[in-house]
């Protein structure tokens, strides 16, 4: 029975996991039941509370009409199968309207004491959607013996479940029924559906349902489940029919072969002239400022600047000699390296948070930073901050006020509007586009760009900056930091956002500076590889890659013939290191070379900020053994090669971060001691998982914690 019904119980296991054990999926259940003010937003409640209940019907009735259905070459029944055939559908059903509330339940449980009226409210939406599963259970136990049969009542239950009708003969009810979720589920492929972004039919009626009905992460996840059943059900059903031809086998099979040429993750790029050259060529123009011998191991060099990044530094630090002065003017010149580690949104809203809150209270930290090295989810905060503070001096030339901004941070604009444009949910539109048009993407033999789920997902970030900022700057162009090359004087840092060849496992940067090899080692030059410019977004994106909601970008080349080729695939920089600290460990070299042939050794102090957003995270330290490890107890030999591949990518982030540590804090008589400054959230009784959304508290809780860490008591910057 339970294998009849397997695409009832598969999905039932797969939602049943997520609600009840997996952290993102919980705070997405905070995120729509826990809203600010009471009952946050009822009519996505109440579009919530229809999903759910689809949901349901969808396991009970589908496991139900595939035990009434006449299939061929069936065995006979046995004794006692009767019983398991009136109530495994009944089971199914009731599991699945019981999971949801449960998970409510245990989201809740999570963060008692947090915010009483949020708890308040999750427990009053768990019990309404308890009652309603509970109706719902009624009726599929009882239905039989109601006297209704517009609903489906009134039936024998064991003389229906024999396995003996045909389609007509099925119940009408019931027919209505399936055919409606088959309905919905082909209406939400096209609501997902990307389309072209100039107006049409489809773009219109999109719009037109979002400012409606909006759907949440929540109600798009159970949408997605409840979808699967009745369609993988039918595959049970033609596979009977068809002599058991494994038709579902078969899909798997043709995506398989499919994937050799589907593939619509192509990187998005700006369909300008190519700048990144440009860029190569007017820092080459410029001369070597920084006349270093090379290594005597070093290959020769191709033509050009071979050390981009140390001549930048020089001509940083001559931008501000006036306030670096001679030795005699006191304390030395702070110059600030930031490495942002990666971790989802909960990494773009530390980052942005705590660099903005720093700016806000000292407007000179931006001047002081040198650069940013951030991974994943940091990269994006890094370049909301770069546009924010690029918006504030627009805004002060112009002599204009920058839009209004409510909330914790109402008298730190630059960190409330971060926050503002990072507190947004951008889970729900990526996962409405993965699990339907992404989804059908696989079994089709043709690429549709426009179901790429990467898209989704960066246009929900240009839509959200959108809304905050009233202008387009995360889908312009990153060249426009270069322009052609970076302006030492603009008090913008320097954004080096980490990537990782998923083709080699080799570190990838996405940088306005050429990336040299004999600064950057081993590292492969995104923008000078693709060619074209990229949008902000897209850049960040591809540092933001992380296992399968964000599928590995496409690089797509050009010979010099003209055929263009596909030349390899980057992921996210987490998979090489996930701090920002090898890459940020490579910019203070190249800053103790331009102070050391600047004579400012004396003067500058490099500050390295580690913005680590993992409560978890392990620090670095001396002596590892120190500190013993959890053991592995069970399936030691199983366990212990894939447990070692998988720790290894923090260990390597820890000792990168302790390199790092020891290069700054390191000095010898001609120059200063450097500061070593890590920032990282404390463990709350708020979870902060992985993800693309943060619900309330967990903004709420990051708020405190940007507080507390950028001040010490007295109110002065550390």
């Amino acid at each position: 029975m339970l294998w009849l019904c397997r695409f009832s119980l598969g999905p039932l296991l797969i939602g049943a996991y997520a609600l009840l054990l997996n952290d993102q999926a919980q705070e997405v259940l905070r995120e729509f039941a826990a809203r600010d003010g009471w009952w946050g937003d009822v009519l996505e409640f109440l579009v919530f509370a229809l999903v759910f209940l689809l949901w349901a019907v969808n396991t009970w009735l589908c496991a139900r009409l595939l035990t009434e259905l006449r299939l061929p070459e069936s065995p006979p029944q046995l004794p006692h199968e009767l019983f398991y055939r009136v109530w495994v559908p009944r089971a199914l059903g009731a599991v699945a309207a019981m999971v949801v509330p449960a998970g409510m339940l245990i989201a809740a449980q999570s963060y008692v004491g947090r915010s009483p009226t949020s708890l308040l409210q999750m427990r009053i939406i768990a019990a309404a959607l308890f009652a309603l599963g509970a109706v719902f259970i009624v009726y599929i136990v009882f239905r039989s013996r109601m006297n209704l049969r517009m609903l489906g009542g009134g039936q024998d239950t064991r003389d229906r479940v024999q396995g003996r009708l045909t389609i007509p003969e099925l119940h009408p009810f019931d027919k209505r029924v399936f055919l409606s979720t088959v309905a919905v589920t082909l209406f939400t492929f096209f609501y997902f559906w990307l389309g072209d972004p100039a107006p049409s039919p489809v773009v219109e009626l999109r719009m037109l349902v979002f400012n409606v009905a909006p759907l949440g992460a929540a109600a798009i996840l159970l949408l997605a489940l409840a979808a699967w059943i009745p369609f993988g059900s039918l595959l049970v059903y033609w596979s009977a029919l068809s002599y058991r031809v494994p038709y579902f086998a078969l899909m798997l099979a043709a995506a398989l072969l499919f994937s050799l040429w589907n593939d619509n993750h192509a990187v998005r790029t700006l369909e300008q002239s190519t700048t990144a050259k440009a860029v190569a060529d007017a820092v080459a123009a410029r001369g070597q400022d920084c006349e270093i011998p090379p290594p005597p191991d070093a290959k020769p060099q191709p033509p050009g600047a071979q050390y981009p990044l140390c001549g930048y530094i020089r001509r940083w630090l001559r931008a501000r000699a006036a306030d670096i002065a001679p030795e005699s003017a006191g304390q030395p010149y702070r110059v600030n390296i930031v490495a942002a580690a990666g971790g989802g949104i909960r990494a773009g809203y530390w980052t942005a948070g705590v660099l903005s809150f720093y700016q806000d209270n000292d407007p000179t930290f931006a001047a002081h930073t040198l650069a940013i090295s951030a991974v994943s989810g940091g990269s994006l905060g890094a370049v909301v901050f770069d546009g924010l503070l690029v918006k504030q001096r627009e805004a002060t030339a112009k002599g204009s006020d920058p839009p209004a901004c409510t909330g914790t941070f109402e008298k730190q604009p630059l960190t409330c509007r971060a926050t503002a444009i990072l507190g947004g949910d951008f889970l729900a539109p990526t996962l409405g586009v993965m699990l339907y048009p992404d989804l059908v993407q696989r079994f089709l033999p043709v690429a549709f760009p426009l179901t790429d789920r990467a898209r989704a997902l960066e246009a929900s970030w240009e839509s959200r900056w959108r809304d905050v900022m009233h202008d387009d700057w995360l889908n312009a162009s990153f060249d426009a930091l270069a322009n052609p090359e970076p302006d030492p004087a603009s008090g913008l840092p320097l954004l080096l956002l980490n990537v990782t060849d998923v083709e080699d496992g080799k570190r990838a940067l996405v940088s306005p500076l050429p990336v040299a090899p004999l600064e950057f080692p081993d590292t492969t030059d995104v923008r000078k590889l693709i060619g074209k410019p990229l949008r902000m977004s897209t850049a960040a994106h591809l540092s933001a890659r992380f296992m399968y909601v964000s599928p590995v970008a496409t690089v797509r080349v050009t010979d010099a013939n003209g055929t263009e080729r596909t030349w390899g695939h980057l992921a996210d920089g987490g998979y090489f290191e996930n701090s920002g600290a090898a890459t940020a460990q490579d910019v203070l070299a190249a800053l103790q070379r331009a102070v050391a042939q600047e004579n400012l050794g004396k003067r500058i102090q490099p500050v390295v900020m580690l913005l680590s957003n993992n409560p978890d995270l392990a620090q670095p330290t001396e002596d590892p053994s120190a500190t013993p490890p959890d053991s592995l107890r069970f399936a030691v030999e199983t366990r212990a090669p894939l447990e070692t591949l998988l720790q290894t990518r923090e260990g390597r982030g820890t000792q990168a971060q302790a390199v790092l540590k020891r290069a700054v804090e390191w000095r010898d008589t001609n120059t200063q001691r450097g500061i070593f400054k890590l920032y990282q959230p404390r463990k709350d009784i708020v979870p902060l998982p992985l993800g693309w959304m943060l619900s309330p508290s967990a903004r709420r809780a990051l708020d405190t914690q940007i507080l507390q860490q950028s001040l010490v008591p007295g109110g002065t910057l550390r």
